[in-house]
Protein backbone atom coordinates (compact mmCIF):
# COMPACT_ATOMS: atom_id res chain seq x y z
CA UNK A 1 0.00 0.00 0.00
CA UNK A 2 1.46 3.35 -0.89
CA UNK A 3 1.80 6.87 0.87
CA UNK A 4 -0.81 9.45 0.17
CA UNK A 5 0.91 12.22 -1.79
CA UNK A 6 -0.07 16.12 -1.94
CA UNK A 7 1.17 19.00 -4.81
CA UNK A 8 1.07 22.57 -3.10
CA UNK A 9 1.59 25.44 -4.76
CA UNK A 10 2.49 27.85 -2.42
CA UNK A 11 4.92 30.88 -2.38
CA UNK A 12 4.73 32.10 1.28
CA UNK A 13 7.73 30.38 2.92
CA UNK A 14 5.44 30.78 6.21
CA UNK A 15 2.26 28.76 4.54
CA UNK A 16 4.31 26.87 3.22
CA UNK A 17 6.00 25.07 6.04
CA UNK A 18 2.79 24.79 8.03
CA UNK A 19 1.31 23.36 4.91
CA UNK A 20 4.43 20.72 5.12
CA UNK A 21 3.82 19.79 8.74
CA UNK A 22 0.05 19.47 8.46
CA UNK A 23 0.55 17.19 5.35
CA UNK A 24 3.34 15.34 7.29
CA UNK A 25 1.42 14.71 10.51
CA UNK A 26 -1.32 12.81 8.32
CA UNK A 27 1.26 10.77 6.33
CA UNK A 28 1.59 12.35 3.21
CA UNK A 29 4.58 13.01 0.64
CA UNK A 30 4.96 16.19 -0.39
CA UNK A 31 5.62 17.81 -3.95
CA UNK A 32 5.77 21.61 -3.36
CA UNK A 33 6.54 24.51 -5.67
CA UNK A 34 6.26 28.24 -5.19
CA UNK A 35 5.66 29.48 -8.87
CA UNK A 36 3.33 27.47 -11.31
CA UNK A 37 5.86 26.81 -14.17
CA UNK A 38 7.93 24.13 -11.84
CA UNK A 39 4.53 22.09 -12.36
CA UNK A 40 4.88 19.11 -14.66
CA UNK A 41 1.29 19.95 -16.86
CA UNK A 42 3.51 23.62 -17.43
CA UNK A 43 5.69 22.46 -19.95
CA UNK A 44 4.26 22.81 -23.70
CA UNK A 45 2.64 19.61 -24.78
CA UNK A 46 -0.32 17.44 -25.91
CA UNK A 47 -3.03 15.91 -22.75
CA UNK A 48 -1.83 14.31 -20.04
CA UNK A 49 -1.13 10.36 -21.18
CA UNK A 50 -1.48 9.27 -17.54
CA UNK A 51 -3.35 6.87 -16.53
CA UNK A 52 -4.01 7.38 -12.80
CA UNK A 53 -2.91 11.25 -11.11
CA UNK A 54 0.14 11.80 -10.41
CA UNK A 55 -1.11 13.38 -6.69
CA UNK A 56 -4.17 12.60 -4.29
CA UNK A 57 -4.96 16.08 -3.77
CA UNK A 58 -3.97 19.72 -4.53
CA UNK A 59 -3.54 22.96 -2.54
CA UNK A 60 -2.97 25.93 -5.06
CA UNK A 61 -2.06 29.56 -3.76
CA UNK A 62 -4.75 31.58 -5.79
CA UNK A 63 -1.85 34.30 -6.12
CA UNK A 64 0.88 32.77 -7.48
CA UNK A 65 3.83 34.77 -10.04
CA UNK A 66 2.95 34.94 -13.28
CA UNK A 67 -0.49 33.19 -12.83
CA UNK A 68 -3.51 33.00 -10.61
CA UNK A 69 -4.78 29.40 -9.62
CA UNK A 70 -7.74 29.75 -11.15
CA UNK A 71 -5.98 30.01 -14.80
CA UNK A 72 -3.03 27.05 -13.31
CA UNK A 73 -5.94 24.20 -11.93
CA UNK A 74 -7.51 25.68 -15.96
CA UNK A 75 -4.93 24.79 -17.36
CA UNK A 76 -4.26 21.21 -16.10
CA UNK A 77 -7.97 20.52 -16.67
CA UNK A 78 -7.51 21.36 -20.31
CA UNK A 79 -4.81 18.84 -20.47
CA UNK A 80 -6.85 16.25 -19.05
CA UNK A 81 -5.20 16.05 -15.51
CA UNK A 82 -6.40 13.12 -14.28
CA UNK A 83 -7.01 14.44 -10.50
CA UNK A 84 -10.43 14.59 -9.25
CA UNK A 85 -11.50 18.36 -8.97
CA UNK A 86 -13.18 17.58 -5.88
CA UNK A 87 -9.52 16.89 -4.41
CA UNK A 88 -8.70 20.21 -5.47
CA UNK A 89 -8.00 23.38 -3.13
CA UNK A 90 -7.43 27.10 -3.92
CA UNK A 91 -5.89 28.55 -0.73
CA UNK A 92 -7.11 32.42 -1.07
CA UNK A 93 -5.88 35.58 0.75
CA UNK A 94 -7.53 38.53 -0.73
CA UNK A 95 -10.96 36.95 -1.05
CA UNK A 96 -12.46 40.27 -2.39
CA UNK A 97 -10.38 40.53 -5.06
CA UNK A 98 -11.28 36.73 -6.33
CA UNK A 99 -14.71 35.97 -8.31
CA UNK A 100 -16.05 33.28 -5.87
CA UNK A 101 -18.35 31.92 -8.51
CA UNK A 102 -15.55 31.42 -11.06
CA UNK A 103 -13.50 29.55 -8.80
CA UNK A 104 -16.36 27.38 -7.52
CA UNK A 105 -17.25 26.86 -11.65
CA UNK A 106 -14.12 24.85 -10.94
CA UNK A 107 -15.61 21.90 -8.56
CA UNK A 108 -13.15 22.84 -6.03
CA UNK A 109 -12.81 23.45 -2.90
CA UNK A 110 -12.64 27.08 -1.27
CA UNK A 111 -10.16 28.03 1.66
CA UNK A 112 -9.57 31.67 3.02
CA UNK A 113 -6.16 32.58 4.68
CA UNK A 114 -5.51 32.61 7.59
CA UNK A 115 -6.22 29.29 7.14
CA UNK A 116 -8.29 27.17 9.53
CA UNK A 117 -6.79 24.15 9.92
CA UNK A 118 -9.76 22.05 11.42
CA UNK A 119 -12.09 22.93 8.46
CA UNK A 120 -8.72 22.01 6.17
CA UNK A 121 -8.55 18.96 8.05
CA UNK A 122 -12.59 17.81 7.90
CA UNK A 123 -12.14 18.15 4.09
CA UNK A 124 -9.24 15.88 3.83
CA UNK A 125 -11.05 13.37 5.35
CA UNK A 126 -13.71 13.97 2.90
CA UNK A 127 -10.72 13.58 -0.14
CA UNK A 128 -9.34 10.70 1.53
CA UNK A 129 -12.57 8.70 1.12
CA UNK A 130 -12.25 9.61 -2.60
CA UNK A 131 -8.17 8.07 -2.85
CA UNK A 132 -7.99 4.68 -3.66
CA UNK A 133 -3.93 3.90 -2.25
CA UNK A 134 -4.28 -0.03 -4.50
CA UNK A 135 -4.03 2.43 -7.56
CA UNK A 136 -0.40 3.33 -8.36
CA UNK A 137 0.43 7.28 -8.62
CA UNK A 138 1.31 8.69 -12.17
CA UNK A 139 4.45 9.60 -12.02
CA UNK A 140 6.20 7.43 -9.56
CA UNK A 141 8.95 10.10 -8.32
CA UNK A 142 8.84 9.97 -4.41
CA UNK A 143 11.37 13.28 -3.97
CA UNK A 144 9.93 16.79 -3.36
CA UNK A 145 11.09 19.42 -5.72
CA UNK A 146 11.72 22.71 -4.81
CA UNK A 147 11.80 26.04 -7.24
CA UNK A 148 15.46 27.64 -7.23
CA UNK A 149 15.22 29.79 -10.80
CA UNK A 150 19.06 29.04 -10.35
CA UNK A 151 21.19 30.38 -13.49
CA UNK A 152 23.90 28.00 -13.92
CA UNK A 153 27.08 26.59 -16.63
CA UNK A 154 27.39 23.64 -17.99
CA UNK A 155 29.64 21.46 -20.22
CA UNK A 156 29.11 17.97 -21.78
CA UNK A 157 32.11 15.37 -23.27
CA UNK A 158 30.44 15.58 -26.79
CA UNK A 159 30.74 19.78 -27.05
CA UNK A 160 33.85 22.03 -26.25
CA UNK A 161 32.79 25.06 -23.94
CA UNK A 162 30.16 26.26 -21.59
CA UNK A 163 26.52 26.78 -22.21
CA UNK A 164 23.98 28.02 -20.34
CA UNK A 165 20.89 26.91 -18.09
CA UNK A 166 18.42 28.09 -15.89
CA UNK A 167 17.57 25.02 -13.20
CA UNK A 168 13.93 25.36 -12.78
CA UNK A 169 13.37 22.94 -9.47
CA UNK A 170 15.73 20.76 -7.61
CA UNK A 171 16.12 17.89 -5.48
CA UNK A 172 18.28 15.85 -3.88
CA UNK A 173 18.70 13.58 -6.42
CA UNK A 174 18.56 15.71 -9.71
CA UNK A 175 17.40 18.59 -11.19
CA UNK A 176 14.80 19.77 -13.99
CA UNK A 177 17.10 22.31 -16.38
CA UNK A 178 15.91 24.61 -19.06
CA UNK A 179 18.38 25.31 -21.99
CA UNK A 180 18.39 26.80 -25.22
CA UNK A 181 19.90 23.75 -26.87
CA UNK A 182 18.50 20.86 -26.91
CA UNK A 183 20.27 17.47 -24.98
CA UNK A 184 20.30 13.75 -25.49
CA UNK A 185 18.90 11.05 -23.54
CA UNK A 186 21.58 9.41 -21.64
CA UNK A 187 23.60 12.06 -22.12
CA UNK A 188 26.47 12.98 -19.26
CA UNK A 189 27.50 16.59 -18.41
CA UNK A 190 28.67 19.17 -15.37
CA UNK A 191 27.28 21.18 -14.01
CA UNK A 192 28.12 24.63 -11.69
CA UNK A 193 26.66 27.29 -10.25
CA UNK A 194 28.16 30.48 -11.08
CA UNK A 195 28.03 31.64 -7.12
CA UNK A 196 30.16 28.43 -6.40
CA UNK A 197 32.71 26.63 -7.50
CA UNK A 198 30.78 23.45 -7.20
CA UNK A 199 30.38 21.13 -9.41
CA UNK A 200 28.00 18.27 -10.38
CA UNK A 201 27.83 14.96 -12.53
CA UNK A 202 24.46 14.64 -14.08
CA UNK A 203 22.88 12.28 -16.40
CA UNK A 204 20.13 13.33 -18.97
CA UNK A 205 17.18 11.17 -18.29
CA UNK A 206 14.50 13.33 -20.70
CA UNK A 207 14.56 15.95 -22.94
CA UNK A 208 11.72 18.03 -24.64
CA UNK A 209 11.16 20.83 -26.20
CA UNK A 210 8.71 23.79 -25.06
CA UNK A 211 8.77 26.50 -27.23
CA UNK A 212 10.67 27.26 -30.28
CA UNK A 213 13.97 28.41 -28.72
CA UNK A 214 13.92 26.50 -25.36
CA UNK A 215 13.67 23.20 -24.02
CA UNK A 216 13.28 21.07 -20.62
CA UNK A 217 15.74 18.07 -18.98
CA UNK A 218 15.74 16.06 -16.25
CA UNK A 219 19.17 15.01 -14.78
CA UNK A 220 19.78 12.74 -12.40
CA UNK A 221 23.24 13.29 -10.16
CA UNK A 222 25.86 10.84 -10.87
CA UNK A 223 28.76 11.72 -8.41
CA UNK A 224 29.00 12.41 -4.55
CA UNK A 225 28.84 15.47 -3.15
CA UNK A 226 24.60 15.76 -4.47
CA UNK A 227 23.27 17.26 -1.21
CA UNK A 228 26.21 20.65 -1.01
CA UNK A 229 25.27 20.87 -4.79
CA UNK A 230 21.70 20.70 -3.99
CA UNK A 231 21.73 23.37 -0.82
CA UNK A 232 23.79 25.36 -2.92
CA UNK A 233 20.71 25.45 -6.01
CA UNK A 234 18.26 26.23 -3.69
CA UNK A 235 20.17 29.14 -1.46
Amino acid sequence: MRKRRAVVFEDDIVIMGLLKMFLGLRGYSILAYDIPMTCPVKADGDSCDMIYPCADIELVDYNLEGMNGVDLIRDQMRRKCKLDSKNRALLVGYFDTVNKTDILSLGCALFEKPLNFTELAKWFDECETRINLSHPLGNIRREQRFACNKAVAFHTFQTVGLRKGMVLNSSPSGLCLQTTSPLRVHQTLTIRSFDSPLSQSALVCWSKPVGDTSYLAGLQFQSSGEEDFTRELQA
